[in-house]
């Protein structure tokens, strides 16, 4: 993967780490940033774009929770690091 820049804090990344059984990143994908926790989303090209409230108006509230949580293991881990 290319390094790419968080949408939220500018950090650069080149590296994912799928979380569900994904081979990749594609199209519609969501990632968390591991500097910021942002929520990001790829794009048609596999650039990234903030995850923005309207994006998950129609998620069920499972996978709402599972980014929340997701997003908490991240700061967690950073806060851990540090």
């Amino acid at each position: 993967m290319p390094a790419i820049a968080c949408p939220w804090c500018g950090v650069v990344q080149d590296f994912v780490t799928p979380l569900s059984g994904e081979e990749g990143p594609r199209p519609g994908s969501v990632t968390i940033c591991l500097s910021c926790t942002g929520a990001n989303l790829f794009t048609e090209g596999l650039g990234l774009r903030r995850l923005e409230p309207a994006d998950l108006a129609d998620w069920p509230e499972a996978e709402l929770a599972r980014l929340r949580q997701l997003k908490q293991w991240v700061l967690v881990r950073a806060v851990a690091r540090n």
